[in-house]
């Protein structure tokens, strides 16, 4: 009861700063602001999302939009001086349908602003630690696309660091094969990462204490350079949260690492209980650890091989705990996920380890990187393939009558 009333406090004060600040709605407004993602270009416009540094919106981030006209692209970290029109998110008009509103709370987002001035004041305005991680990030999206088609260079990019440039055919095909999950960073991404450096450690015979620290901080680097999705931190955490208990020499245990991910993500934005990824995320993972031994056991009984009998478990237990969830916002289910996944799986696993030893060695060895960029380009175009095939079976995608909650 305690933790519930200051939890509602919590959010009828963040629903209070936002009514405040959603009053100034189609007012001409002025901000000093500090780049903090962008640009992403559309047809007209340049689309930047920036943090108020000074006056009433103060600490409050906001999505710009800059004419192409102004040729001068901002950069993460600009301290800038803006004026122009802003406009609250709307909220959905029909039964249903999008909100923008809800969305953008999923982000600490107060609105849009379309800017009519802005000006550059200074450089690299925010910690060196972050303009760091952002360089770094910035230099593994160039390695791609030097290197590979762009198609296959943003479908990469797309599943190693969440970069969103993926063509919308090949969103959609995914989304109809059950494959969404391959383009959002999570679980997979977090374990094969731990596993490299762990064996870069053990390899450097580095103590194996001091070899916990260096992974946990890559790990929150990590975090930063995927741009903090939820996914990704819910996956981070836990994985930090059992790492820690392996320092201080005590016992993982999941429904602990799962529950601290989750209370730290909502109290830094409570509204993130509304974002569709994180619920999909947390769910997915909970519906494998619950159900995975038990389906395994089951598949085994009827005489499927114990590999494929696991392969076949893990897709089944995370699609248990989601599909309710898919179907309340997406009323849309699928009986054929477990062909596309069995299918998908491998190719993603060679593709994460391939992508970041390719898009690493490239900064130093370009001619051997060309060769893995080949392979990389090989691997991505079987995957797409596999969504192209997989969306066609009968019963891929099959749209169902939203149920009701209590039946949910």
């Amino acid at each position: 009861m305690l933790v519930a009333l200051i939890g509602n406090t919590q959010v009828l004060y963040l629903k209070n700063k936002y009514l405040e600040i959603y009053k100034d709605d189609k007012s001409i407004i002025s901000a000093t602001a500090v780049v903090i993602k962008g640009p992403s270009e559309g047809e007209y416009n340049y689309k930047y999302t920036v943090k108020a540094r000074t006056g009433k919106y103060k600490n409050k981030k906001f999505i710009v939009y800059i004419n192409k006209k102004n040729k001068k692209l901002l950069e993460y970290g600009d301290l800038i001086e803006i004026k122009g029109e802003y406009s609250a998110p709307e909220v959905a008009r029909n039964y249903k349908g999008f909100d923008y509103s809800q969305y953008l709370k999923t982000l600490n987002i107060y609105g849009t602003i379309k800017v009519e001035e802005s000006k550059i004041i200074n450089k690299n305005q925010l910690s060196p630690i972050l303009i760091s991680i952002n360089n770094i990030k910035e230099k593994m999206i160039d390695n791609a696309n030097r290197n590979m088609p762009k198609r296959t260079a943003n479908l990469l990019l797309g599943i190693l660091i969440g970069e969103r440039d993926i063509q919308e055919d090949i969103i959609e095909s995914f989304r109809t094969a059950n494959l969404s999950h391959i383009l959002a960073v999570s679980g997979a991404h977090t374990s094969y990462i731990i596993l490299g450096i762990t064996y870069l450690i053990s390899k450097s015979k580095t103590p194996k204490r001091i070899g916990y620290i260096i992974t946990i901080i890559n790990l929150l680097i990590f975090i930063i350079i995927t741009g903090a999705s939820y996914s990704v931190v819910r996956a981070c955490i836990m994985a930090i949260v059992v790492i820690g208990a392996k320092i201080c020499y005590r016992k993982e245990n999941f429904f602990t690492s799962i529950c601290i991910s989750l209370i730290i993500i909502l109290i830094q934005n409570p509204f993130a209980i509304n974002d569709i990824g994180l619920k999909l995320s947390f769910m997915g993972t909970a519906g494998i650890v619950i159900f995975n031994k038990s389906i395994t056991n089951f598949f085994i009984k009827l005489k499927i091989k114990q590999k494929i009998a696991e392969a076949l478990s893990v897709t089944f237990s995370a699609q248990l705990m989601i599909m309710p969830i898919t179907i309340l916002n997406f009323n849309t289910i699928s009986l054929t996920f477990f062909i596309s996944n069995i299918l998908a799986s491998p190719l993603l696993g060679i593709i994460i380890i391939f992508g970041f030893i390719s898009i690493f060695i490239s900064s130093i060895l370009n001619p051997i990187s060309k060769v893995l960029f080949l392979i990389l380009h090989i691997f991505l175009e079987l995957l797409i393939l596999v969504s192209k095939v997989t969306e066609k079976i009968p019963g891929s995608s099959i749209l169902v009558k939203t149920p009701n909650i209590l039946f949910a």
